[in-house]
C-alpha cells in the first residue's frame, strides 16, 4: 500500500525495521531495494540485493532463478550508477546462472551493448532471447532500435511491421514504428495510421499515445492531439 501510494520514506523505514527482526526475508529486501532504487539511492539498492544474494541457499530451479533476478538488479544498479562495465559482468552472470529465467536480462545487456555501439553482440544476444522466450513481445522493438541505431532504418520498419501483422505485437512496437515512420521516414500518414491501431489495441501506453499526438500535432491537428492524451490521463485516473 505504500508503494502503491508513492511514501517511498514510510517504506523504507517500515521494511528497515522489520529486517532487522527478520533479515532472512529475501522478498522483503528485494522491496526494500526497490524503494531504494525508485528514489535513485543506487547504492543502498545494490546493498540490500548483495545481502540478499548472500542469504540465498540452495539450488533448485527456485532458488537460481531468483539469484538469476538478485543478479540482474545488481547490475541494473551499477548501470545506473554509471558503471556499464560492472554491470555487464553483473547481468552476464544472471544469464549464466539460469538462461531462462527473464528476458530482461537479456534486453538489459543488449542495451548495454548498443550504448558500446556493440551492434552485432547485441543482435547475438536478442536472437538468443527470441530463441529462448519466443512469446516475449519487447525484443522486436530492441531489434529495431538495433538497426535504426546503425541507420537501417527500412529493416526497423519492416521488422515492426512483420511484427504487428503477426497480431501479438507489444504497445512499444506500435510506438516505435510510428516513431521510426514519422522521424526517419517522414511519412505522418503511415505514422498516423499505425499509432491509431496501436491506440484501439492499447488505449492506457503512454509511448503511443504521446506519439500519436506528436504526429496529430504534425499534422496540424491540435484539437485531436488533446483529444488524444485526454483520453490517457482518464487511463491514468482508471
Amino acid at each position: 500500500v505504500l508503494s502503491q501510494q508513492g511514501r517511498t520514506e514510510s517504506l523504507v523505514e517500515l521494511l528497515t525495521a522489520y529486517l532487522e527482526r527478520q533479515p532472512a526475508d529475501i522478498g522483503a529486501r528485494e522491496m526494500l531495494s526497490e524503494a531504494y532504487f525508485q528514489s535513485d539511492q543506487f547504492g543502498a539498492a545494490r546493498l540490500q540485493l548483495t545481502t540478499a544474494l548472500r542469504r540465498l541457499t540452495g539450488d533448485d530451479e527456485g532458488a537460481s532463478k531468483q539469484r538469476a533476478k538478485l543478479l540482474n538488479n545488481i547490475g541494473a544498479c551499477f548501470d545506473r550508477q554509471g558503471d556499464g562495465e560492472t554491470a555487464r559482468r553483473w547481468i552476464e552472470r544472471s544469464i549464466e546462472v539460469h538462461p531462462a529465467s527473464d528476458p530482461v536480462a537479456y534486453h538489459n545487456l543488449a542495451r548495454l551493448c548498443m550504448r558500446k555501439r556493440q551492434f552485432a553482440q547485441a543482435w547475438r544476444i536478442l536472437e538468443a532471447c527470441k530463441g529462448t522466450f519466443p512469446e516475449d513481445r519487447e525484443t522486436p522493438a530492441l531489434q529495431a532500435r538495433a538497426l535504426r541505431e546503425q541507420e537501417r532504418y527500412d529493416e526497423a520498419i519492416s521488422l515492426l511491421r512483420e511484427e504487428i501483422s503477426s497480431g501479438n505485437a507489444s504497445a512499444s512496437s506500435y510506438g516505435v514504428l510510428g516513431w521510426y515512420l514519422s522521424d526517419m521516414k517522414g511519412d505522418l500518414d503511415a505514422a498516423e495510421r499505425a499509432l491509431s491501431e496501436g491506440l484501439a489495441r492499447y488505449p492506457g501506453s503512454p509511448a503511443v499515445v504521446n506519439n500519436l499526438a506528436y504526429v496529430l500535432l504534425t499534422h496540424g491537428r491540435p484539437a485531436e492531439a488533446r483529444r488524444v492524451l485526454s483520453s490517457l490521463d482518464l487511463g491514468r485516473v482508471k
